[in-house]
């Protein structure tokens, strides 16, 4: 079924304030999807610098950095009511002066709008703060959970520092 037929039916079924209201949300979805479309194809395929070091050492030097990078996303995320406990992941690269490239979605929630949450979080808490002295570059994936977040986390938002 198309979206102007589902429009229709919305307002012989509901009457014109309930289809107004589902037109609207309908509007701001397809804004939605359009937005994270463009910041996706804009977004420059930056290549990082390769690191000698192990993601595990990377992430003990820089573990106030990515404490305060969560805390960041965490503000800026906004997921859909009734969807706050579902699991999604996104991985992204931020560059020295804590620009942000590459995000996309690594593992979906399998709801459209709450993964989109999760780009927008992201792309809502940037640009960040420069990386600590000596690290070139971070790969990161960051997993928005509540049911499954370590302790410590705020807001079940948690980064891990992936293989350059």
């Amino acid at each position: 079924m198309n979206r102007q037929l589902a429009a229709l039916l919305c307002i012989s079924l509901l009457g014109s304030t309930q289809a107004t209201a589902m037109q609207k949300v309908h509007a701001q979805n397809r804004t939605i999807n359009e937005d994270a479309i463009k910041a996706a194809t804009q977004q420059a395929n930056n290549p990082l610098p390769k690191s000698t070091e192990a993601p595990e050492q990377i992430a003990k030097k820089c573990a106030p950095y990515l404490s305060e990078l969560e805390k960041k996303i965490a503000n800026a995320w906004f997921p859909p009511k009734g969807n706050e406990y579902k699991r999604v992941s996104v991985c992204f690269h931020i560059h020295r002066g804590g620009e942000l490239s590459n995000l996309r979605l690594n593992h979906s929630s399998g709801v459209a709008i709450t993964d989109l949450s999760a780009l927008k979080g992201v792309e809502n808490a940037a640009p960040f703060k420069p990386l600590p002295a000596g690290v070139d570059a971070l790969r990161l994936q960051v997993a928005f959970d509540k049911n499954r977040a370590p302790a410590g986390t705020i807001g079940g938002v948690y980064a891990t520092v992936v293989a350059q």
